[in-house]
């Protein structure tokens, strides 16, 4: 079966086990699994209030899940410490952990996200996208294996986030990428895998689209403009 726009791939699959989750009474989600895309992206979705981000924060390690995987959870608030400098920003999971910070690793770090000279700057003269660079340079600066990105480019509009998705895809090429979206078009464009979280309590359905193509694609990609739709009706679908 081929997709628009060119031949179905194949990737490698990391296979993680999450047991059940209960939040006091309720039981979040039961025991379910992922296949995640080695060295690639894989998107989920799902209604608001579903579970997707107790899910991230599960596989972080913020709850009592852990993985076998460095992990660093991303999200749409950059979290940025207002007294903090770029650079300190950039830097504060080793200050966090009394570790000695590795500046020079920063500075690469600033650099690569097209932010050199302002690396003294503080984050109320930055604007939303150089803070959400700043906020992945401190992610990559963690040097995880697994990037949990939590709506990641929710607060952005919509020219800052096409100049920083091939930004953000160069970054973390050869990471292992789980992220959360609302945007079906987006999850389109960044996934190479997709996920549906649906049900009370939740469950992840694996959704089989054909996908192709390098990430991150085009708006007028065939595969984005033929399955996008359609993966609003599943959302529309799902409870």
């Amino acid at each position: 079966m081929q997709s628009p726009g060119g031949t179905l791939q194949h990737f490698d699959l990391l296979h993680l086990e999450i047991p059940q989750f209960r939040y006091g009474q309720q039981t979040v989600f039961h025991d379910t699994s992922i296949d995640l895309v080695l060295h690639g992206w894989t998107g989920l979705v799902g209604r608001s209030g579903v579970g997707k981000t107790t899910l991230m924060r599960c596989l972080s390690g913020l709850e009592r899940l852990r993985t076998p995987l460095r992990t660093v959870l991303m999200t749409q608030n950059d979290q940025l410490l207002p007294w903090k400098t770029v650079i300190d920003n950039v830097v504060i999971p080793a200050l966090m952990q009394e570790q000695k910070p590795n500046y020079d690793w920063a500075q690469q770090l600033i650099s690569m996200m097209g932010l050199r000279g302002h690396e003294k700057d503080l984050p109320h003269q930055l604007s939303t996208g150089m803070r959400q660079r700043v906020a992945l340079a401190r992610t990559l600066y963690q040097e995880a294996d697994l990037i949990l990105l939590d709506e990641p480019f929710g607060a952005l509009d919509a020219l800052t986030r096409e100049q920083l998705y091939p930004l953000i895809v160069t970054a973390l090429q050869g990471k292992t990428i789980l992220m959360v979206s609302h945007d079906p078009q987006e999850v389109m464009r960044l996934s190479n895998r997709i996920y549906l979280m649906a049900g009370k309590p939740a469950h992840l359905y694996h959704l089989a689209y054909p996908i192709n193509g390098t990430v991150p694609r085009s708006l007028n990609h065939p595969f984005v403009s033929c399955y996008a739709a359609d993966l609003v009706n599943q959302l529309e679908g799902s409870w």
